[in-house]
């Protein structure tokens, strides 16, 4: 194995930092920038036939691909005596799963982090890229609080995901960290982005709670969580907001289809719980049923009562708006606009959302209409937020 000291293109290796994803990494300088960088080689163990040049060239081509701050950057590949060596950002920090060792974090601290990796994962599947190995280890926090998705060795375009076989190595194995498997991925079936959003489901728990949301005292125990059990709602923080507690069971539903679809929509709804801040609030503790996928059975309960109410005021029974009263409308969407879901105000009379001018993030603002009206109006004073 290289030792410290060694050269390898421009850089000069330094201590191991660890290892994952068939690669070790090491710390190194290039002497000519000064600038501290981590290479990464695979793992001899690991090697396969043609296998190292595939896959680091591939997680180059992916990490290059996708410019954002919640991102590790990528420098370049070094190809010395046979070997590829794949130059990364070096990251001071802990890894999420070091952080996590020590315990859960405060709900507003888990939402943020859970809001930057959700930022840093939706510019990848904005390029095409899925990770596939996302989990608190490929998580790391620096020291002034940003967060950064690493370690896409694992990481396919999405265009790719057709390919047979897209979850397992040459030798049949499947591959990544079954803990944070999707049902599909597991069964080594197709995946799209939606596997990511498994497994930003299951992150996010781990941040609320310090404990997987699916385990078992052995692989099949696992196995059997995963693929026919929910996590128990008790187990969250009892001030935990009722959106995040839903945007988990929408995260972690079994059949993909039925799955959130974009992880964007996530990053919405942990901006908006981190503007309401609902946990600060006295007596904000929700009522939470007990045993695994009580969350579906609270949810169809509350729309039957919903369905209910409807019903009750449009057939007349106990006082309400006549029937005549009744509106619908649709939202037209102008192209290059990327909105969230309308609000409607508590008075019925207006929708509000967000829009993102020809979909740049950083220009985003909230508009209203009123249900008279086919006119969106900007709200001033909400430019960025």
């Amino acid at each position: 194995m290289p030792e410290a000291g060694e050269s390898v293109g421009p850089y000069v290796l330094g201590p191991e930092l660890g290892r994952g994803a068939g690669g070790i990494v090491y710390q190194a300088v290039d002497p000519r920038l000064g600038r501290k960088a981590a290479l990464k080689v695979l793992d001899e163990e690991a090697r396969g036939p043609n296998f190292p040049r595939e896959r680091f060239e591939r997680e180059a081509r992916l990490l290059a691909a996708v410019d954002h701050p919640n991102v590790a950057r990528v420098y370049g590949v070094v190809e010395q005596a046979g070997q590829l060596w794949l130059a990364l950002e070096y990251l001071e920090g802990e890894s999420l799963a070091e952080i996590l060792a020590r315990g859960a974090l405060p709900i507003e601290d888990a939402l943020d982090v859970a809001r930057q990796v959700a930022d840093g994962l939706e510019a990848a599947h904005e390029r095409g890229v899925i990770h596939r190995d996302l989990k608190p280890a490929n998580l790391m926090r620096l020291p002034d609080g940003t967060v950064k998705v690493v370690d896409f060795g694992l990481a396919r375009q999405e265009r790719d995901a057709a390919d047979p076989a897209p979850s397992t190595s040459s030798e049949g194995l499947v591959l990544g960290t079954p803990l944070y498997m999707s049902p599909e991925q597991l069964r080594g079936r197709k995946v799209d982005r939606r596997t990511d959003v498994w497994a930003f489901g299951c992150v996010l728990w781990e941040l609320l709670t310090a404990e997987r949301a699916f385990g078992g005292e052995s692989s099949a125990d696992l196995l059997h969580a995963i693929l026919e059990s929910d996590p128990d709602p008790a187990r969250l923080p009892p001030k935990t907001p009722a959106r995040i507690r839903n945007l988990l069971e929408r995260c972690l539903r079994k059949e993909a289809r039925q799955r959130l679809r974009d992880v964007g929509d996530a990053r919405l709804e942990l901006e908006a719980a981190l503007v309401e801040r609902a946990w600060a609030r006295p007596g904000s503790e929700a009522p939470v049923a007990e045993g695994g996928g009580k969350l579906r059975r609270w949810g169809a309960v509350a729309l039957l009562g919903l369905l209910g109410f409807v019903l009750g005021r449009s057939w007349g029974v106990g006082p309400g708006p006549r029937a005549e009263e009744v509106r619908r409308l649709a939202l037209d969407v102008p192209a290059g606009r990327k909105v969230s879901y309308p609000r409607l105000s508590p008075d019925g009379q207006v929708l509000v959302h967000e829009v993102h001018p020809d979909g740049d993030r950083t220009r985003r603002h909230l508009v209203y209409r009123r249900l008279d009206s086919f006119e969106d109006v900007p709200i001033v004073g909400t430019e960025g937020i």
